[in-house]
């Protein structure tokens, strides 16, 4: 048992420090209510064990096969679509192969086909799907015109307005 005392840095005021290796009885009851709270955990989970185990081992297990007719059926359709996610998965493999055959066929296909003709363009820039809107309709005017004025022509004479008035 050992006390040294160190000395402040000699202004006033500056206190002293003071080191024991002795322990003092605050730092004991800390530790020892530390030690009780540990304790009390460690006894409060014991109990819950023992309480869980003794009630898991009293209590009669559940029928396997419910007695409700709803629960019942739940338990079928529960049953049926584990059954259901079993077969998929065995079919998975297969399904998998397949894909990847169709993939494979349809990256060939891909590279074997002409590649997209390019966009239309007027002036070096490429046309807006506006502008491709209204060319799309000039030219369907102008072949309405065009087989109007076919219609039109007396095929005997060629007299255009359809009726020459002779035939």
């Amino acid at each position: 048992m050992s006390t040294e005392i160190l000395k402040g840095s000699g202004r006033p005021g500056d206190p002293s420090l003071r080191i024991t290796d002795v322990p003092d009885a605050r730092r004991l009851a800390f530790e020892e209510q530390r030690r009780a709270e540990q304790e009390a955990e460690t006894k409060a989970m014991v109990d819950q064990i023992t309480h869980d185990r003794f009630i898991r081992e009293h209590t009669p297990p559940r029928p396997l096969v419910p007695t409700d007719p709803v629960e019942q059926l739940r338990a079928q359709w529960k049953s049926d679509q584990w059954l259901a996610e079993i077969e998929e998965s065995r079919r998975l493999p297969e399904r998998l192969a397949e894909l990847e055959a169709w993939a494979r066929k349809a990256q060939l296909e891909a590279m074997l086909s002409p590649p997209p003709p390019p966009p239309p363009t007027r002036f070096g820039k490429a046309l807006s799907s506006a502008a491709l809107a209204h060319e799309a309709a000039l030219e369907a005017e102008f072949a309405a015109r065009n087989r109007a004025a076919v219609k039109a022509v007396c095929t005997d004479c060629r007299v255009v307005g359809g009726d020459c008035g002779a035939h």
